[in-house]
């Protein structure tokens, strides 16, 4: 199964008008959140689409993915779970002129076939930076950086290097 890092990337990809960015951030998150939980790939997949600068970067583990590359894994790792809840909380945010940087605490819980045919509980904790440049009137984000994360299955931590996901 593919890191569920991932998955979790999806709370912070967002199109935001320049209204209020702190406000719409958290609105898209929200919103996201309730579409990762229904699972719903092809809505996310537009969400991020209209949110997402053209060369947008994903970097975890070290390792920098493209769009199609980083939505290949979010797929697999969606498929092979059940996202119960997904959360994204704004903790910090700086602009400056067309340019903002963000951190965001990610939780994600969910439920997983394991190898051993039994339902395992999964969940996922991180931080990421998130950088958005000013597109016409729009806030578009370009990329996404996963600092410390912690994936636990059935409250025992994992090792996420091993899982094929950012390394």
């Amino acid at each position: 199964m593919k890191s569920l890092t991932v998955a979790m990337m999806a709370l912070g990809l967002v199109a935001i008008s320049a209204a209020d960015l702190k406000s719409d951030i958290n609105a898209m998150n929200a919103k996201i959140g309730k579409t990762m939980v229904k699972g719903d790939m092809k809505a996310l997949d537009a969400m991020f689409k209209a949110g997402m600068t053209k060369d947008f970067k994903y970097v975890e583990g070290g390792k920098t993915m493209t769009y199609s590359q980083m939505m290949e894994q979010m797929k697999a790792s969606m498929s092979a779970m059940k996202c119960t809840s997904a959360v994204a909380k704004l903790v910090t945010l700086k602009e400056n002129g067309n340019n903002a940087t963000s951190t965001e605490s990610h939780v994600m819980k969910g439920t997983s076939m394991g190898a051993d045919k039994k339902s395992h509980t999964m969940s996922f904790s991180g931080m990421s930076t998130n950088t958005y440049v000013k597109v016409g009137k729009d806030w578009k984000m370009s990329k996404m950086s996963w600092g410390k994360t912690t994936m636990m299955m059935d409250g025992k931590a994992m090792d996420t290097s091993k899982m094929g996901g950012g390394k």
